[in-house]
């Protein structure tokens, strides 16, 4: 699946590169694509999942819902349009599935509100009936919806810059970390209460998650601006939202991808980019560059080996992104 900058969305095979579909952007109307698209469950029941894409007009409040069948690229109804109103970043769409089986769809600028895909898909239909499959609510989740029983479900509301679904232990559905421009909040999938909240101010870039303690709970390397031409590394737990450790170093780079990998012992490894580092500990809340701004160093951070970061590779171009 491809989505373009404008209207552009298509489907293709995989092995030859042909296209297979292409979404006619004459049913989008007046809006344009506003984030890549997003898997459904099979809504038209053929056999191949659906899609959803959300379109955004010339004005913020004309945002649109469209269907769209994953076999044939063609409409699964018409277009279902919401007045949403936010100050911040476009947050999703992300799907997301219940533990009893609900499926809603998560999106809002600045904040997060949540609509069932059942509504999506009973006004794109224009008819009172939905499949079996999206007649599922789960009832935490439905106490959320307004005195005047909007199809919106308000899930968060305060300065959101970023949301990643978390797989939840011992459950089959997934938490909901946030990133906000004051703190890192992990909400309960199950019933959108706080797990924890963690307070902090200049996250540079995405969470990143990762098997660091032994708890086999998903855990966080953070990348937090700390003064000019510094930035600071912290691991938080993920059960806690506790730091278990943390390192500054100097870092220009504005922003500064970092990955994970798992090891045979099915912990991670962390990787993230800064400039040269002294000798020093990284128990050490100081560390001064002993090179250049423009030598930038990718750094490996193992859990068995905490006190230790091995250097693996170093540039003077520009890092855009880094994958484990």
């Amino acid at each position: 699946l491809v989505t373009g900058t404008h209207k552009m969305l298509s489907a293709f095979n995989a092995t030859s590169g042909k296209a297979i579909w292409t979404l006619n952007p004459n049913y989008l109307s007046n809006g344009t694509l506003a984030a890549p698209v997003v898997v459904l469950p099979d809504l038209d029941e053929d056999g191949v999942r659906d899609l959803v894409v959300l379109a955004i007009g010339e004005l913020q409040p004309d945002l649109c819902f469209l269907l769209v069948s994953g076999r044939t690229g063609n409409p699964v109804g018409r277009p279902v349009k919401y007045n949403i109103v936010g100050v911040g970043n476009l947050i999703g769409p992300q799907v997301y599935i219940t533990t009893n089986g609900a499926v809603y769809i998560l999106f809002g600028f600045g904040n997060i509100q949540a609509v069932a895909l059942r509504d999506i898909f009973v006004q794109a239909q224009n008819r009172d009936s939905s499949p079996p499959s999206l007649q599922i609510e789960e009832p935490e989740w439905e106490k959320r919806r307004s005195i005047n029983l909007s199809e919106l479900i308000d899930v968060y509301s305060d300065g959101v810059e970023l949301l990643q679904m978390v797989k939840a232990p011992d459950s089959n559905c997934s938490n909901l970390l946030i990133t906000t421009r004051q703190s890192l909040v992990l909400l309960r999938g199950q019933n959108l209460t706080p797990y924890w909240a963690l307070r902090l101010q200049g996250l540079r870039s995405q969470p990143t998650p990762g098997y660091f303690t032994d708890d086999q709970t998903l855990d966080f390397l953070l990348q937090i601006q700390d003064g000019v031409g510094m930035k600071k590394m912290m691991v938080v737990d993920g059960d806690s939202g506790s730091i278990v450790w943390s390192y500054r170093a100097p870092c220009h780079m504005k922003e500064t991808p970092a990955t994970s990998a798992v090891t045979s012992d099915q912990k991670s490894v962390f990787l993230f980019w800064a400039e040269g580092l002294s000798a020093a500990s990284p128990n050490s809340d100081i560390i001064l560059g002993t090179e250049p701004p423009s030598l930038h160093h990718l750094y490996l951070l193992h859990p068995a080996f905490p006190s230790i970061l091995l250097d693996l590779a170093n540039t003077t171009g520009t890092v855009t992104a880094s994958e484990g």
